[in-house]
């Protein structure tokens, strides 16, 4: 009868799933199959108490537009929640070894497109992978057909510019955000002055 002690199974056991991993696994020697990754974290300090008040932000998307070391449009990730917690962060799996710059956009929602100089879509759509250029890299405001909205979303935007993500080690780097509250105030002067009625009678 075949036995099998209860240290020498586990050990085999164990030498099994190491070995397992490793042919699954990128190595010095074989980089098939890995994938360069970057975590990004954000943060909120460009605010009038210059404290992190990334959390306390009303943002409800945020959309990272990633671009290689010549400046073409590489991906897109794009994560909606209710609430961003304070340490929230999104990995970013890459095609190749290199530099890259990301983009963070945050609201880009239905008050806002990007795309670039020519072409807008809604979350960044019409974005082309190795043809859509950073310095062409545009958002605009989405004017509703007839009017104009009387409250727009905050906006916020950030970007991490030429950093290095290898094979080896998961890259991390936080992007501070700013805000755009795009509030626009208008006051007209001078109507106590005039003495008749803005719209003449018609007849």
């Amino acid at each position: 009868m075949l036995k099998i002690s209860g240290h020498n199974f586990f050990a085999k056991t164990l030498l099994a799933a190491i070995f397992a991993v490793l042919l699954s696994s990128c190595t010095a020697e074989d980089w098939s199959d890995c994938e360069p990754l970057i975590r990004v974290s954000f943060s909120y300090t460009l605010n009038p108490d210059d404290n992190e008040k990334f959390a306390q932000q009303d943002i409800r998307s945020i959309d990272l537009l990633v671009y290689d070391a010549n400046g073409l449009f590489v991906t897109q990730v794009r994560r909606e929640e209710v609430s961003f917690p304070q340490n929230y962060t999104i990995d970013l799996e890459l095609p190749d070894e290199g530099k890259y710059t990301i983009v963070a956009l945050g609201n880009i929602d239905d008050d806002y497109n990007c795309g670039d100089l020519v072409n807008y879509g809604s979350g960044c759509s019409t974005l082309k992978p190795g043809i859509s250029r950073l310095a062409d890299m545009r958002t605009i405001y989405n004017a509703p057909v007839t009017g104009c909205a009387s409250v727009l979303n905050d906006n916020f935007h950030g970007m991490a510019a030429g950093i290095f993500v290898g094979y080896v080690d998961t890259k991390r780097t936080v992007i501070d955000l700013t805000k755009n509250t795009n509030i626009l105030n208008i006051t007209i002067k001078g109507l106590e002055h005039v003495t008749r009625s803005l719209y003449p009678d018609v007849t």
